[in-house]
């Protein structure tokens, strides 16, 4: 039995560095990462990066051309991040993606922030045809805590459908109607037909509609709309997502940095 201890402590310390899969968590996934690595657009110190490689303090990072502070996104023990929060009035044509290669893309739609250095992505997306507000951040650990489907974080909308809708309509939209989207599930899409949940649905009058809702599926006001015969939506803005609004950024294409207010509504630490 001492043997087997004695052979169980002498076991090889784990490797220095932090594995590149890891490092680059703040943004992707360590699946995502993977896939990133494989199709060559992660260079390490200018040379191309191999799966499993390992990242010493000072190793250069790239992704798709884009310095990635990955240090400062993965502090030594007892050191803390000091992560960027931003609010976006997004315009319509602009498409919610880090990919640089695609025209309109969300980053370089919104362009170089003052004195912002780390690597910033959207929390969850807008349709390319909509507008309104959309998170960004550099913290990859508030983006599932903030979408997933337990934390029930509202979502308000106001959205411009061809007719005024009649009372059956709107109960019909409120208590839930069923729709087919298109669901990611370990990077595969499959088609989902069930049920939205019950929301809020108010008429604006003059065909104008304000949702809040809780779920997240694609295009899902576009297709509620559509399953009780109002037809397409002809605009869809989004005006708070979990407590926070288009407050100092109301015109298309602004961006403001959180409040404490707004960090607070988030639950993130004032300041951090």
């Amino acid at each position: 039995m001492l043997g087997l201890l004695l052979a169980a402590l002498s076991l090889e310390p784990p490797l220095p560095g932090v594995r590149i899969n890891k490092a680059l968590r703040a943004a992707h996934s360590r699946r995502e990462t993977d896939r990133l690595v494989a199709e060559g657009r992660v260079l390490v110190n200018g040379e191309r990066a191999v799966a499993g490689a390992r990242l010493a303090r000072g190793d250069t990072v790239q992704l798709d051309g884009v310095v990635f502070d990955w240090e400062r996104l993965n502090p030594d023990e007892g050191e803390r991040a000091a992560f960027v929060y931003v609010k976006y009035n997004k315009p319509k044509g602009v498409t919610c993606t880090t990919d640089l290669r695609v025209r309109r893309n969300i980053i370089s739609s919104l362009g170089a922030l003052p004195g912002v250095r780390d690597r910033i992505f959207p929390v969850g997306r807008l349709d390319k045809d909509s507008t309104g507000l959309i998170l960004l951040t550099s913290d990859g650990g508030i983006v599932n805590r903030l979408l997933r489907r337990s934390e029930q974080k509202a979502k308000r909308y106001v959205v411009d459908v061809a007719s005024a809708p009649s009372a059956a309509q709107l109960r019909r939209l409120r208590e839930g109607v069923v729709i087919t989207t298109v669901a990611q599930r370990d990077g595969v899409s499959k088609p989902l037909t069930a049920p939205t949940a019950p929301c809020t649905v108010d008429d604006l009058g003059g065909g104008r509609l304000r949702f809040e809702i809780s779920e997240g599926r694609n295009r899902q006001i576009r297709r509620m709309v559509e399953a009780v015969g109002l037809g397409e939506v002809r605009r869809l803005h989004r005006v708070a997502f979990a407590g926070v609004g288009l407050e100092g950024c109301e015109k298309p294409g602004a961006y403001a940095f959180l409040s404490e207010g707004e960090r607070s509504a988030l639950g993130l630490e004032p300041g951090g």
